[in-house]
């Protein structure tokens, strides 16, 4: 990636995990298309998306218990 595409990283970076909307990712999609430098960023990035995706993130964790929904107040008086 050139000095003058350092401001495609972060889109490069969501457009590799599906976090762009439509425009977004047409326009990033028309950018990878006509510069090989951020295509070779960009097929850096793949391998790393699909090894992230294989990973168990809640290996270890201690089971939290029933979850609170959000902008609710835990019971403090027990179920019920």
């Amino acid at each position: 990636m050139s000095y003058s595409c350092a401001q495609w990283r972060g889109d490069i970076g969501a457009y590799v995990v599906g976090a762009l909307d439509g425009c977004t990712r047409d326009r990033v999609s028309r950018h990878l298309a006509a510069c090989r430098g951020c295509r070779a960023d960009y097929s850096e990035l793949v391998p790393v998306r699909d090894m992230l995706g294989l990973l168990d993130l809640t290996a270890g964790e201690p089971d939290p218990g029933p979850a609170e929904l959000p902008g609710q107040p835990p019971n403090r008086y027990g179920s019920g």
